[in-house]
């Protein structure tokens, strides 16, 4: 894909082509914080303006785009009571569009020589013809290949935004703007999502080709089936001719038509001869593998952004997936059994969400757990037209409720005893290899020590709303077309629902050839299907054609079975595997919770996991083989766990650790109301981004003097308030400020008493028409969100370190949310024999604890007060290891190392001979000791003690490459190193312990020649001066730390 190696060597990735290269890019795009600061930029603007090549990308141009991107997200915003705030990777991919357009509208002949002189390198370099080169007409396209889940329809909408600001300056306004859907359904959707983004737009079709009143630049909605070339009768259909050529066209499932039949693509084309296209879609890999070499060419040279599932994934977002693997066709007994587990695995999901649903409904946004069944769609009317095809699913449609209804009726009580069997690994489940299909799922259900009869007896009344076994009742919705509800017999609680089209067929093959299954029909219920996402709705499974895939929005669906689906259905399939994934996550983060937190609540995996199996054994191979094409890992792994050791050295030694004495957070403790004083007076400096902001002439980029400044009084009272303070709200939403109380008439007391410094050309202030407020208004917001962060930082921290006190480590091996480790947990695929096969060898022999020889690979230094210290392996492909918690990574393995040399080194043995030395590794948020600085939460990696009788020293050690972070001296780990004394002051007069000193270091991954680059200053002894040191530098850190400190030697030895 050309296009898309071009913008990821331009903002910053090293090698486009190198899957490990744009996977290190991603994962350290993914660390970036979302939202915009106090300046109003984005972390991911700071992020790529140091990756980026300055000469292709250059500063001004990047601080432009990302204050676009800003301005649209709150057009965006608008409307919604609850805001949108943008991921790192969706910010990423409207700064690459902002960078498109910026070029393609104003300088096409300078982007097209760029793309082919890119294309020439690349084909030079890798010896080969790779890339095609462009020609002026593949410019007028663009496509996203993103996963589901991931947010297109957003990106579709900021997109619309910024292609009018674009072509409005240069007066080529579109004849018309299209969103083209696949079904109307689809359309529907899209049209509510428009209006919450405050886009003006109307469902499009003959009936409708004059819009009144809709509003300016407004979308029509239209089916792509709508779309002929010349239209024939009557009928909605449009002619494609009557709309000109001049049209913005957005497709949404942009693989349609991508394939062998291409008449819906060449119609797209042609309503933008002479406009613009965006295509989006989450499976175009799919798509393209069937396509002709000119389709596959041209994608190649529109596809500006690829964020597919695999990605997606690797980079925490989306639901964890367990593919149960049915090997070979089974007997019945054993097909009941099979199917019975994955209906288990289902109910322990409803077991799981029952503990604690309000938790688990409101703080991790998971809602009440969807089995549903996908195949392919039924069009028959009639028995006599049924195709082999449809007669393969109405088959899988008819096993799956005959099992059911085996389940329901419960025979010779089979169904209880079966629960004890596939509980017990007693089922005939587990294959040759004496592999379980399961894998440890049912570990929930098993902890619970109930037997099959009181787990069945829940099941019952959970899943199928009835407390005893009965027969099953197939009921023909009349009053929703193509519906059947499933209900037990005797009871009006529907359970589930089918809607696979062909509904009266199925019924009449159905009624009367299954002893316990009845038909009925009623007349009175509403539709079943749209009732899903209801809170209080009582349908627990549907049985859906591939329609549903298509513009059906839930986030329920749980646990999936794959029955009839055609071959060469691929992206069908990924579509809906991506429908399952979909999370949205706590603080509605699309991030799994074991991403987010190290402790998150028992067996919340579970509901965060898609379970999915197959009605016959060749549906999972198929559906395998699909995914593993699409890069998602379908390969089965062996889990490892390695249990660590405690040290006995540190205990009882008197070693303190600072943990708050409350477990409760400060949003959660305090109703903070914002103040307008004097006492704070937060520094403005917008001189850099003068030439971004200044709508008007040049002369604001002719810096003056550096001057203070104010908004002079009188423009204050014209100033948009209303929309100052929603600006303000949303600022607060995204710092999670929840507990702050902010009156309008404070943030006008903040400007009016001048409680801010603010630099800036005075021409920037000077107001000769009314809508230059606008330059003005920004730099309010801009003052009050640096006001609003700088309040509520100290405010924070002053309730903070009050609630702070010193606990003994030893305290920490018996608290829930301690910092010690019990285990190590290794994921690795089977495949990496070599490797599993040195990984037992040493968790067998106990080397595990007392070397640091073979795998896994470790770093052993007794002064740590558990073993071992599990670090990344370098000699393994990453993808084969995923490990929990994450391991050392490089710099910090050899920090580890340098420490522990450092300590076998004549001057290290010399501060053994006074001191003892104590190392930990500090977890992260839920565990860790995390502490605020520069109002952002710091959890330094490693803790270290130096003791002796008198005194005790707390060092917080952070290894960290600083060359993406700005200005080094400005990041708030560096911060910390001054911050501290705060703390060690507050906790000294609290406790009375003033033998303790705390204080922290940065080490820094990047070299003293870079950093100068970066930096206001120069010398390394500047850097250490703010506690800024580097990894040979140890000596120094522990020379530092005891700088004026001199005690009698004792014997003492580390290894």
């Amino acid at each position: 894909m050309a296009l898309t190696a071009y913008f990821r060597k331009a903002f910053g990735v090293d090698d486009p082509n190198d899957p490990s290269s744009v996977r290190q890019y991603y994962e350290e795009l993914d660390n970036q914080e979302e939202g915009y600061d106090d300046e109003g930029r984005s972390e991911v603007y700071r992020f790529v303006s140091f990756k980026s090549d300055g000469e292709v990308l250059t500063p001004d141009q990047l601080l432009r785009y990302d204050e676009n991107v800003r301005t649209h997200t709150e057009a965006l915003n608008g409307r919604r009571s609850d805001p949108i705030t943008l991921k790192p990777f969706q910010v990423l991919a409207c700064l690459m569009t902002e960078a498109y357009l910026d070029r393609v509208v104003n300088n096409r002949e300078a982007l097209l020589a760029s793309l082919n002189e890119f294309v020439s390198e690349q084909n030079e370099e890798k010896g080969q013809i790779k890339f095609p080169k462009f020609d002026d007409s593949d410019l007028d396209k663009l496509a996203f290949w993103m996963a589901t889940g991931s947010g297109k329809t957003l990106l579709m909408h900021i997109n619309y935004y910024q292609y009018l600001d674009y072509v409005e300056d240069s007066n080529d306004l579109p004849e018309n703007i299209l969103l083209v859907t696949p079904n109307e359904g689809l359309s529907e959707q899209h049209i509510e999502d428009l209006r919450e983004s405050s886009i003006p737009c109307h469902h499009f079709n003959a009936d409708t080709i004059e819009l009144q009143g809709v509003g300016e630049n407004p979308v029509k909605v239209i089916e792509i089936q709508k779309l002929v070339e010349e239209k024939s009768g009557e009928g909605l259909s449009v002619e494609v001719e009557s709309f000109g050529h001049n049209n913005l066209v957005l497709v949404d499932e942009g693989h349609k038509g991508s394939g062998k039949g291409q008449t819906w693509r060449m119609l797209r084309e042609s309503l933008a001869d002479d406009g613009f296209t965006f295509e989006y879609s989450a499976t175009f890999g799919q798509a393209l593998s069937k396509a002709s070499v000119d389709v596959e060419e041209e994608y190649g040279k529109s596809i500006l952004f690829d964020y597919s599932y695999s990605r997606f994934y690797d980079d925490g977002y989306g639901k964890d997936y367990h593919i149960v693997n049915l090997e070979s066709e089974v007997d019945t007994d054993l097909r009941d059994r099979y199917l019975l587990a994955n209906l288990l695995t289902y109910y322990e999901q409803i077991y799981v969400f029952n503990q604690d649903p309000e938790t688990i409904r409101n703080t991790y946004n998971i809602r009440y757990p969807l089995l549903v069944f996908i195949g392919h769609t039924v069009n028959a009317t009639t028995k006599s037209q049924v195709s082999k095809n449809e007669d393969r699913t109405l088959t899988d449609v008819e096993k799956s409720l005959n099992f059911m209804a085996r389940v329901l009726r419960n025979e010779d009580n089979w169904v209880p005893e079966a629960i004890n069997r596939v509980l017990q690994r007693d089922a005939g489940l587990i294959d040759d290899d004496k592999i379980d299909p399961f894998g440890d799922a049912l570990e929930a259900l098993r902890e619970t020590d109930l037997d099959g009869e009181v787990i069945y007896g829940q099941l019952l009344e959970e899943m199928f709303h009835v407390r005893a076994s009965s027969g099953l009742d197939l009921v023909n919705i009349e009053n929703a077309d193509g519906e059947i509800g499933l209900r037990a017999s005797g009871t009006d609680d529907y359970f589930g629902v089918i809607n696979i089209g062909g509904d009266r067929v199925f019924l009449n093959r159905t009624e009367g050839a299954y002893e316990h299954i009845n038909v009925e029909s009623d007349q009175f219920k509403k539709s079943l299907f749209h009732s899903i996402n209801k809170r209080d709705s009582p349908i627990n499974v549907l049985m859906g054609s591939r329609k549903f895939i298509e513009g059906w929005d839930s986030w329920r669906v749980s646990t999936m079975g794959l029955m009839n689906f055609g071959k060469g259905e691929g992206s069908q399939v990924i579509q809906l595997f991506g429908r399952g994934v979909r999370l949205l996550g706590k603080d509605r983060t699309l991030k799994r919770s074991s991403e987010l937190e190290a402790n998150p609540p028992s067996n919340l995996s579970l509901l965060e996991t898609l379970n999915v199996f197959g009605v016959r054994a060749d549906y999972m191979a198929q559906f395998r083989d699909y995914l593993s094409d699409e890069g998602i890992d379908t390969d089965p792994r062996d889990v490892v766990e390695i249990e660590t050791q405690t040290q006995d050295h540190f205990k009882n030694q008197g070693l303190l650790v600072v943990r708050p004495e409350v477990e409760s957070e400060y949003a959660d403790e305090v109703s903070l109301e914002l103040e307008a004083t004097a006492d704070l007076t937060p520094e403005i400096d917008i001189m850099p981004q003068v030439g971004v902001l200044s709508s008007r002439d040049e002369s604001a980029n002719e810096f003056d003097e550096k001057v203070p400044r104010t908004i002079p009084e009188e423009y204050l009272d014209l100033l948009d308030w209303h929309e100052i303070y929603r600006k303000v709200w949303q600022f607060r939403k995204e710092k999670s400020y929840r507990n702050l109380i902010c009156e309008k008439k404070t943030l006008q007391e903040i400007l009016s008493n001048e409680y801010y410094t603010l630099y800036c050309p005075q021409s920037m202030l000077e107001i000769n028409h009314f809508d230059e407020l606008e330059q003005v208004q920004q730099i309010a917001v801009m003052i009050l969100r640096k006001y609003i962060k700088e309040f509520y930082s100290e405010q924070q921290s002053n309730w903070e370190q009050s609630q702070l006190s010193y606990v003994s480590i030893d305290d920490e091996l018996s608290r829930e949310q301690g910092n010690f480790l019990e285990k190590h947990t290794l994921s690795v695929k089977t495949s990496a024999e070599d490797f599993l096969s040195e990984l037992q060898d040493t968790v067998e022999n106990n080397s595990l604890y007392t070397t640091s020889n073979g795998k896994p690979n470790r770093v052993h230094f007794d002064r740590h007060l558990y073993l071992p210290l599990i670090a990344e392996e370098t000699s393994v492909d990453e993808d084969d290891i995923d490990y929990s918690p994450p391991p050392l990574n490089e710099g910090e393995e050899q920090f580890v190392r340098n420490l522990r040399n450092y300590f076998r080194s004549g001057d290290g043995e010399k501060i053994l001979g006074s001191w003892e030395v104590y190392l930990l590794r500090n977890q992260s948020r839920g565990k860790g000791v995390g502490l605020l600085s520069d109002g952002n939460r710091f959890f330094p990696d490693f803790i270290m003690w130096l003791q002796n009788e008198d005194e005790q020293h707390i060092v917080f050690l952070e290894p960290h490459g600083m060359v993406r972070e700005g200005e080094p001296l400005e990041d708030h780990r560096v911060k910390f190193y001054d911050g501290i004394d705060s703390y060690e002051s507050e906790l000294a007069e609290r406790t009375g312990k003033d033998h303790v000193s705390l204080h922290s270091y940065v080490i820094s991954q990047t070299s003293l020649n870079n950093l100068r680059d970066l930096s206001r200053v120069d010398t390394r002894e500047e850097f250490h001066d703010v506690g800024l040191y580097f990894p040979n530098e140890i000596n120094q850190i522990v020379t530092d730390v005891l700088e004026g400190v001199s005690a009698e030697p004792k014997e003492t030895n580390a290894e």
